[in-house]
């Protein structure tokens, strides 16, 4: 279970999917350079019906991400990027 800081419990209200979920779906868009229907693929090959305009909602749909300063608070895209770098070598 994910543990979110005061800060950034409001980007997560009235969400249907866990923060786990949000993140990890912002993470891959902004990490990989995915597109959303890649990460609405990605999302289905794990069980979750999730439409690429969710995953644009989520990121903002603009060129600021609101998850994206989540992202920056639990350090997850340094984490995918040790990982990347990791299967990399």
């Amino acid at each position: 279970m994910l543990l979110l800081a005061s800060s950034v419990c409001g980007l997560f209200k009235w969400r249907q999917f866990e923060p786990e979920v949000i993140l990890m779906a912002v993470g891959w868009y902004l990490r990989f350079s995915l597109s959303y229907r890649d990460v609405e693929e990605l999302l289905a090959e794990r069980g979750l019906s999730v439409d690429h305009v969710t995953v644009w909602r989520w990121d903002g749909g603009g060129p600021r991400p609101p998850c994206s300063a989540a992202l920056n608070s639990f350090s997850m895209l340094s984490a995918l990027r040790t990982q990347s770098e990791a299967h990399d070598k």
